[in-house]
């Protein structure tokens, strides 16, 4: 089942961001958030290497709330990666979906619930859905 979903994702376009490495990046920054349950996001680069890889170039931890970054976007970043605790919505806020616009860059949601993403274009669409951690 969790093949025949990542290959219908594949086919709406989602690529690199439902691969299997994108999946075992969320689900590290997943698992250094406290899975939701403590109250602070955690957030980071999704980078494609030029030999294709994905690799993933974390933020520094944060005593606030929400993520925050100083400094430039490294080289061949394809997204931006940030979690939401359980009380927070799984889909992107409008300040996400302001920051994919301005950086023209998908800004990333990982929580319990669903991976979803703001794209560059406005639009926001849910990657993987409840249980998205049984694909790794």
């Amino acid at each position: 089942m969790g093949a025949f979903l990542l290959v219908l994702l594949l086919s709406f376009g989602c690529g690199d961001l439902c691969r299997d490495q994108a999946v075992a990046h969320y689900a590290w920054l997943f698992a250094d958030a406290g899975y939701g349950h403590l109250p602070r996001e955690r957030a980071g680069f999704l980078i494609r290497e030029k030999d294709g890889t994905l690799t993933f170039a974390p933020w520094k931890v944060s005593d606030f709330a929400s993520a925050h970054y100083r400094g430039g976007v490294p080289a061949n970043t394809i997204a931006l990666v940030h979690t939401h605790p359980d009380f927070a919505s799984p889909w992107p806020s409008a300040r996400d979906a302001s920051v994919a616009r301005r950086l023209a860059l998908p800004v990333i949601v990982v929580s319990k619930d669903a991976v979803t993403v703001a794209m560059s274009d406005g639009t926001r669409r849910e990657l993987f859905g409840r249980g998205w951690r049984r694909l790794r």
